[in-house]
C-alpha cells in the first residue's frame, strides 16, 4: 500500500478511535452527573476523581488531545539541557504526527529516521523535515528525567539497521524500546511513548528544551 494511503488509512482509524473516546467520555460524565443529583454528597468526590481521570485519557490518548497538550507544554519554562537517557519528541506533521528520540548527552540525540537508520544527530538535525520549532523534553515538574540504562540501549542500536515502518516499525517504538528493552513493541504513537515514559521514568510534564536550533 502507497505511503500517502497508508497515513490516509491510520488518520481514519484514529479519527474512529477520537469518536468512540468522546462517546465512552461523554457517557461516563452523564452517568456521574446522575448519580450526583441521586446523592450528591456520597458522590461528589467520587465523581470528581473519575471525571478528572477520563479528562486525562482523552487528552492523551488521540492527536487532538496531544496537540491541546503540546499547545499546553509550550507555555511551561524551558530547560537548559536534557538528562542522558531522556524522551525528547518534536512535531513532524502539525500535531497529526511527531517525530521522538532519546538524548545521551553533549547536544546528541539518538534516532530512527524514515529510511530505517539508528543514528546519532544534532538538535537541529532532529527536527529537520518536520513541522516542529521545538524539542519536548520528558520531566518531574521542572527539572528534566532520563535514564542511564535508556541511554546505553539508544547507544548500543546506533549504526543498526530496521525495517522502517509507519505504524509498525516507527520511532515511537524505537523509543519505547530504549525505555524497556523490548524493542517489538507495539507502542505506535507518542502517547503510548509518553505512557511508558511516565511509568518508568516518572516523567509528569513535557518541557521545551531551550537549544540553538539554528
Amino acid at each position: 500500500m502507497p505511503l500517502f494511503d497508508r497515513i490516509i488509512e491510520s488518520t481514519c482509524d484514529i479519527v474512529e478511535d477520537l469518536a468512540e473516546d468522546i462517546a465512552e467520555f461523554a457517557d461516563d460524565s452523564f452517568h456521574a452527573v446522575e448519580d450526583f443529583l441521586t446523592s450528591p454528597i456520597q458522590h461528589t468526590v467520587e465523581t470528581v476523581e473519575d471525571l478528572s481521570e477520563a479528562t486525562v485519557y482523552l487528552a492523551k490518548s488521540n492527536p487532538v488531545g496531544s496537540t491541546i497538550e503540546g499547545v499546553i507544554d509550550s507555555f511551561r519554562d524551558a530547560i537548559t539541557e536534557p538528562e542522558r537517557g531522556s524522551v525528547l519528541y518534536t512535531d513532524l506533521l502539525f500535531g497529526m504526527m511527531e517525530h521522538s528520540g532519546i538524548y545521551i548527552g553533549n547536544n546528541r540525540i539518538v534516532e530512527l529516521n524514515s529510511q530505517g537508520e539508528v543514528s546519532i544527530v544534532t538538535p537541529s538535525e532532529f527536527i529537520s523535515g518536520g513541522t516542529g520549532i521545538n524539542i519536548y523534553v520528558s520531566c518531574i515538574d521542572e527539572n528534566p528525567i532520563g535514564c542511564e540504562v535508556t541511554a546505553q540501549r539508544a547507544e548500543r542500536m546506533v549504526g543498526t539497521k530496521k525495517n522502517y515502518h509507519l505504524l509498525n516499525d516507527n520511532c515511537h517504538i524505537f523509543c519505547s524500546g530504549c525505555l524497556t528493552g523490548d524493542f517489538n513493541n507495539n507502542e505506535t504513537f507518542l502517547w503510548m511513548l509518553q505512557q511508558n515514559a511516565q511509568e518508568l521514568l516518572n516523567a509528569n510534564t513535557w518541557r521545551i528544551w531551550d537549544v540553538d536550533l539554528s
